[in-house]
């Protein structure tokens, strides 16, 4: 999966869910869940500042605490060393490289990515006033056109690998 370049920004993204919510949600796999509660944790972003710019802040809080309720019923008690991946990153990421014509890939980018390719995850987003188009919208305006500058490595001791995650 890293061997796509991400922007700083969305690397810190990965990285906070290695550092706090792997520890807070011990799990073997990350799943778009901890992706999606890293996003809401870190409203510094880009994609918590489009979903900002798309809702309430207290409709953030309530999507907030969904991904804590689902991650604290998923979490496992013990887990190994060696962390995977979910594919859909790797879909997200050739999705986001074809239809953007990315080099570097943002947060926003995966966030619309993965709204597009879960339909469960989409289909609450849908629910709550949140859809793709206006996602899309609010990013075009926070970014400068050339934002594929930043580039960076995959995050610290987290396995490359991913298997099939069933939704």
């Amino acid at each position: 999966m890293f061997e796509t370049n991400f922007t700083n920004e969305a690397i810190n993204i990965f990285q906070y869910i290695k550092d706090e919510l792997i520890k807070e949600y011990p799990t073997n796999k990350i799943t778009i869940e901890y992706f999606l509660l890293s996003l809401l944790e870190n409203e510094d972003s880009i994609a918590y500042q489009i979903l900002s710019r798309t809702t309430l802040a207290s409709t953030l809080n309530t999507i907030h605490d969904w991904f804590v309720q689902t991650l604290s019923k998923a979490s496992k008690l013990q887990t190994s060393d060696n962390v995977v991946y979910d594919t859909i990153f790797d879909r997200c990421i050739e999705m986001a490289k074809k239809e953007y014509n990315l080099t570097d890939i943002n947060s926003g980018h995966m966030l619309l990515c993965i709204l597009k390719l879960n339909d469960v995850i989409g289909k609450h987003f849908k629910q709550i006033g949140i859809t793709s188009e206006q996602l899309l919208t609010n990013l075009n305006a926070i970014l400068p056109p050339t934002e594929n500058k930043n580039t960076s490595t995959k995050p610290d001791n987290i396995a490359t690998t991913s298997s099939e995650r069933c939704c």
